[in-house]
Parts: C-alpha cells; structure tokens; sequence
C-alpha cells in the first residue's frame, strides 16, 4: 500500500475506542421497541428473490425508525417469547413464515398487552413456506384477508419500471383526518403509497384510510385521478 494515509485511519480510531472503552460494553438496552427477523422467512418466502420480497420491507422499516429517532433492538422470530417483557411494540416487516409457536408467543404478547405492527404477507405461511387456512394473527387483530396467498413478487415492481405499467402509482384517501396517526398531514387528503395492498374486511374496527386506485403515470396529460376513481371502498 503506497498511500500510507490510509493507515492513520485505524490509530485514531482504536484510541478513541480504548478511551472509552467502558461505555461501550455490557450496557443495558434501553428500548422497547423489537424489531423481528428471520431466516426461515428468507429461505421460505424469500427464496430466490429475497432482497425484494423480505430485506427491502425490513430496510423500510429501519428508515422509518431512524427518520422518527426511534430506538430499537432486534430480535429473531425464535425469541418472541424470550423477549416480550423487554417490548412494548414489535415490528413484523412481512414476516410471511411464522411457525405455530412463534405465533402462539405473539398471541400471548398482544394479550398481556403487548402491541404489534405487521406488513403485507406477514403470518400468512406455515414454518415451511406453505399458505395456511386460516390466519390466527389477523383474527386476533380483528380482520379477514380476501388473499389467501401471498401476492405473486411480479406485483412488486417499481410503479415507475415501465410507463405502461402504473399497478402502484396508487395513494391512500384519508377518511379520519383527525385520527392521531395522520398528526403533520392536515394540509392534504392523500397520501402516495406506490406499493401493494392485501384486500381485507373487519367487522369491528375503524376505516381510517381507503385506497385510490392506480392511475396513468404518463403521459403528463393522462396522469390523473378520474373522478369516480378519487377513491374506493377498499379498507
């Protein structure tokens, strides 16, 4: 290595380590909020195509916790139960494959009075990667998928991929504006959300938001809402 100025990097960089070496291990995590991985969800349900299937929605949630400060630590789906008196929340970013234990140790969180936010296909596979008959965590949260198996990844692409292709150049229409999770939105009804969306009906929970249907992204002169399209009954 020619260029020695390389080499300094690591000196400064182990001394300010040994400094303060007594702040950095066996610290006690202060956060409360479980971050939930695992591997049998990329194997299952990733397979092939993990990076778009199961890693993006796990880096969308990061982002989303670091844009909002929000500490977190996290945790494989095998520790729901170890780690549940540790959290108050647990983030399942599409945890697809779920085995029957790990769903029973959510079930058991929620009703100790845990709280838990999960995305798209999440519980919806069996600790192999076969779609189950029935979904024990949307019943506990009150709600009935009309998918019965994860949407086909081809459904995933970029809305921008192709001009002809606008499946995700959708947003969301708010229908409870002064609900507290829509706090900073006042100045607007809509919301993008260029993404995909599992159909589902509750009998006992509020509408909060309803999905705009697709529209043309281009060209310039078609890409509008239609007016009997502004919005639907889509949950």
């Amino acid at each position: 290595q020619e260029d020695r100025r390389t080499l300094q990097n690591g000196a400064s960089v182990f001394a300010w380590h040994k400094k303060n070496e007594a702040y950095l291990f066996h610290r006690t995590p202060v956060s409360n909020v479980a971050l939930v991985r695992s591997f049998r969800n990329a194997c299952y349900y990733g397979q092939n195509d993990s990076l778009r299937k199961v890693d993006n929605c796990m880096y969308g949630m990061l982002e989303a916790l670091k844009r909002g400060r929000i500490p977190y630590f996290p945790i494989d789906a095998r520790q729901i139960a170890q780690k549940a008196q540790k959290a108050r929340v647990m983030l399942l970013p599409e945890i697809a494959v779920l085995t029957d234990a790990e769903l029973q140790s959510l079930e058991a969180y929620v009703r100790a009075g845990g709280s838990v936010v999960y995305t798209g296909a999440t519980g919806m596979l069996d600790e192999w990667g076969y779609p189950r008959r029935r979904f024990p965590l949307d019943a506990l949260f009150g709600i009935s998928r009309l998918e019965l198996q994860p949407m086909d990844p081809q459904m995933q692409r970029g809305a921008l991929d192709g001009l002809d292709d606008y499946v995700m150049h959708n947003y969301i229409r708010i229908a409870q504006p002064r609900h507290a999770i829509f706090h900073g939105f006042e100045e607007t009804p809509i919301l993008s959300l260029h993404g995909i969306y599992y159909h589902v009906k509750s009998e006992n929970l509020k509408e909060l938001a309803h999905i705009v249907p697709p529209f043309p992204t281009y060209p310039p002169e078609l890409s509008y809402m239609q007016d009997d399209k502004r919005a639907s009954s889509i949950p």
